[in-house]
């Protein structure tokens, strides 16, 4: 596989489209440089997109084992907080299984449940002060792991969202003559300012998996001007303009047409008279 080979497939690959990729994919110097097959299927393997990254098995157990380390952690702490026995304390604890933990919480009330019909006096109350601490335990567990859930579900849209607006901000062809990196931090500042001058605002949109313009202070609505909705391309195409931050093609060189050479008349007469006339009447003379 050639560089210019590895390259477009890996631009494919992250949505990458420029005029300036393209000049240099096409040059000719690039298709004699080839790369070993396997150096090229580590990057084929080890890059991936968005859509890639949402179904890797690795990408998933990292972030089910964050997951599941963190509600795990907070049931101990909520079950240490409110269950004062110690034998069901040790019970619920020494389930590794995540997944399995809240529903042991489940039928362990339902337990106390069932306890709490058939015990009387000392008991019954003992068993109502279980199965109340559990009952808290089960309702805090709940409410801490849906925050949870909804913190990793927001983080993982942020990352989502900035990999999507860098995509967008190294399609352009930047004229300032500063490197790729120091043009995007601008023209992403520039995007931030003006959408906020605008009242506007960027979402997420997961299921095109691209960046939207809304209305900050409704983020139900979509960004509008003059009651037509704007996207992300057409709002940063007449900011990045105004603020002179894109390269300005050259205009083509004009060429200056040769000089025609007047062609001369003929019978050797150069001055376009008609002399036909003073011919006859000298042949006639000389006759």
């Amino acid at each position: 596989m050639t560089i210019a080979e590895l390259f477009s497939t890996l631009a494919k690959r992250a949505g990458v489209q420029s005029t300036a990729l393209d000049a240099i994919l096409s040059n000719p110097e690039l298709t004699k440089i080839n790369i070993e097959e396997t150096d090229a299927n580590q990057f084929a393997e080890n890059l991936m997109n968005v859509e890639q990254a949402k179904s890797n098995p690795d990408v998933k157990k990292f972030w089910q084992g964050t997951t599941h380390t963190t509600i795990k952690g907070k049931v101990s702490t909520l079950i240490d907080q409110f269950i004062e026995d110690e034998a069901i304390r040790n019970e619920l604890k020494a389930n590794d299984n995540t997944f399995e933990l809240i529903p042991s919480l489940v039928t362990k009330i339902a337990e106390l449940k069932e306890a709490k019909y058939s015990a009387k006096g000392k008991d019954k109350e003992e068993v109502m002060k279980q199965l109340s601490e559990l009952e808290n335990v089960l309702k805090q567990e709940r409410a801490a792991k849906a925050t949870e859930l909804d913190g990793l579900r927001s983080e993982f849209k942020s990352k989502l969202s900035d990999m999507s607006l860098n995509a967008h901000l190294k399609s352009y062809k930047y004229g300032t003559g500063h490197s790729d990196d120091v043009n995007i931090i601008v023209a992403r500042e520039l995007i931030q300012k003006n959408l906020r001058d605008k009242g506007a605002a960027m979402v997420y949109d997961e299921g095109s998996g691209s960046i939207k313009l809304v209305n900050a202070n409704d983020p139900s609505l979509p960004y509008k001007e003059q009651q037509n909705e704007v996207d992300l391309k057409s709002f940063s195409d007449r900011v990045f303009a105004d603020a002179k931050l894109l390269e300005i093609p050259k205009a083509p060189t004009p060429t200056t047409p040769p000089p025609r050479t007047p062609m001369p008349p003929q019978g050797g007469n150069t001055m376009g008279v008609d002399t036909s006339r003073e011919k006859a009447y000298l042949e006639k003379m000389g006759g």
